[in-house]
């Protein structure tokens, strides 16, 4: 089985926001995403639209920011689905974004990681007092033993 997408090349133009969306991204959520764009460009491939309607069902925060970078154009998933499916798939994807957790061993690692690569939280979206909510919401007990990952110390062996 293969999982395949077949992105098309439409001016932003041709493309408008839903008008039932729920969601709401603030100006600093998009300035943060247009800073994302800046450093690393655009690869997230992350905006769906209804064929029909050619309402944005997924990626309105990823379009704002590149309507807001000057891009007159970008890839999109055009999908053919009715109206009842396009806002099933708009909810769905919006809550599932929100069911995540954040994994506090790795994040930890990461970020010290990034500090000694020169990197600074804000270059990551986070201020001290969002990394503070961030490490406070995650749960005290390990995640599941469905997503543990174990790691291997390369010098001794030893697993963890």
């Amino acid at each position: 089985m293969r999982a395949a997408l077949d992105p098309q090349t439409l001016p932003l133009t041709a493309v408008s926001h839903h008008p039932e969306n729920p969601r709401y991204h603030s100006r600093k959520q998009i300035e943060e995403i247009a800073a994302s764009i800046s450093d690393h460009g655009y690869v997230a491939g992350s905006m769906t639209v209804q064929l029909s309607t050619m309402y944005l069902l997924k990626g309105n925060g990823v379009y704002d920011a590149l309507t807001m970078l000057g891009y007159t154009e970008a890839d999109f998933i055009v999908k053919d689905m009715t109206d009842t499916e396009a806002r099933q798939f708009m909810i769905r994807d919006n809550r599932l974004s929100d069911m995540s957790t954040w994994m506090k061993p790795e994040l930890d690692a990461l970020l010290v990681e990034l500090k000694e690569d020169g990197k600074k939280l804000e270059d990551m979206g986070f201020d001290e007092s969002a990394l503070d909510k961030v490490m406070a919401a995650m749960p005290v007990a390990d995640p599941s033993p469905a997503i543990q990952r174990l790691k291997t110390c390369p010098s001794c062996g030893y697993e963890f």
